[in-house]
């Protein structure tokens, strides 16, 4: 790197974040953590102006800076020349990804540009310098991706936020258990037609796990991130937030399409791991669709036992439907799954730490498969032969008679608790 341009960089990031990294808001530090990451996965220089070209974020260089870049890093903005070309290309109206062309007489070769949008407000425009043209298609996706993830960033921050506000209302009575404050409730959402109009909706639990307790940033990062939802119209959701997730009533505009929605959960599940930062991730339950909005407290019942899988379950990705919870969602809704869990002496001996490991997978696997050996080893992986083998050694560490009903029923219940207790080993 150039001496100056060296300087330039060190000025910049001591002298002109946004926010101190101990504000009480979620850190701008964040945008500039994802542009020197995007930046450090291409191996070049990358920077994010706002909607006028003035710079906002820079990352170090590569050894790819021309004399524009210097100069736009040591004075904070572009050459008149420099603004020109760029604005002679339609800067201001492009709708996706284009290649600025260069222009040498002001020191500025080929760039790769990228609008920063998020809920479709342009905030600013991410710029990757590409002399030679050699960016490939998955470098340019990834330069895409890292956009949208600065777009929710910088938006979430935005005081002007007037579109993803209006969509957080209070929920807590809407989604009571009590018939009669869910009525009350409902009677004043008269101003949100498709939510009194009887149509099908569907909730969403949003956890975040590994928060710190009463921080305002993971808040701010669900609220951004639920403005991202493709496919799924602003006017047909609604959303609450707190510090430790969101809940989600949406409108199902066609029974039985599920795409949409699995889309947009996905992309707002991006958007929010990527705000939130550090350990901090999110897990999300879905419920079953519900004939109006005075049903809508049992979807999110659904959605909140199928994100409490999520979160303690490596059976369950982060995305849980309720509809695949199978007996865990009578499991979940037991008080028990909080408290200390007293295993029968047979089992308590067969998931001692001292046993192997593979004691507790195979006999779950043997349970699950009704008892057929050869199903059970299909779904381990293992030949038959093995499996019985392990089946014996099971047997001898049980004393029970595998046979029965009743010992199946009781193994079964426990393995299962135990996969979700908080207490499990």
């Amino acid at each position: 790197m150039e001496p100056g341009c060296a300087a330039a960089c060190g000025a910049y990031d001591q002298n002109e974040r946004w926010r101190e990294a101990d504000s009480g808001h979620m850190s701008l530090d964040r945008v500039q953590a994802l542009v020197d990451e995007i930046a450090e996965t291409l191996r070049r220089a990358v920077v994010v102006d706002d909607t006028q070209l003035r710079l906002l974020y820079a990352s170090r260089h590569y050894g790819d800076e021309d004399g524009q870049r210097v100069r736009s890093v040591l004075q904070r903005q572009i050459g008149p020349d420099a603004l020109q070309h760029i604005l002679s290309q339609g800067a201001r109206v492009w709708t996706g990804p284009t290649r600025l062309p260069p222009k040498l007489d002001v020191g500025m070769e080929s760039r790769w540009c990228v609008p920063v949008r998020h809920a479709g407000h342009l905030i600013g425009l991410m710029v990757v310098i590409d002399a030679q043209q050699t960016l490939t298609r998955s470098e340019k996706g990834l330069i895409e991706a890292a956009a949208g993830q600065i777009g929710a960033a910088l938006y979430a921050e935005s005081e002007d936020n007037q579109e993803t506000s209006s969509l957080e209302v209070d929920l807590d009575d809407i989604l009571d258990v009590s018939e009669d404050v869910r009525r009350t409730a409902i009677a004043c959402m008269a101003g949100v037609p498709w939510l009194t109009d009887g149509s099908e909706v569907r909730c969403f639990a949003i956890r975040v796990v590994s928060s710190s307790a009463g921080s305002e940033a993971p808040r701010r990062a669900l609220r951004a991130a639920l403005g991202t939802r493709p496919g799924i119209a602003p006017q047909h959701y609604v959303f609450s937030t707190s510090d430790d997730g969101a809940r989600v009533i949406e409108k199902v505009p066609f029974a039985g399409r599920a795409g949409p929605a699995q889309h947009s959960v996905e992309a707002m599940l991006s958007v929010a791991d990527a705000l939130l930062g550090g350990d901090r991730t999110c897990v999300v339950g879905v419920g079953d669709s519900a004939d109006g909005l005075s049903d809508a407290w049992r979807s999110y019942r659904q959605a909140a036992i199928a994100a409490d899988a999520a979160t303690r379950s490596r059976r369950f990705g982060p995305i849980v439907a309720w509809s695949e919870l199978g007996a865990y969602s009578v499991l979940l809704q037991s008080p028990a799954v909080n408290e200390p869990l007293i295993l029968p002496a047979a089992l308590e001996a067969l998931v001692d730490p001292g046993q192997p490991s593979w004691m507790r997978e195979t006999l779950l696997a043997y349970l699950d498969s009704s008892g057929s050996g050869p199903r059970a080893a299909e779904h381990l992986h293992i030949h038959r032969t093995t499996l019985y083998y392990r089946m014996d050694r099971i047997r001898e560490a049980l004393q029970m008679d595998l046979e029965d009903g009743e010992n199946r029923l009781l193994l079964h219940a426990s393995l299962r608790m135990l996969d979700v207790s908080r207490s499990s080993p």
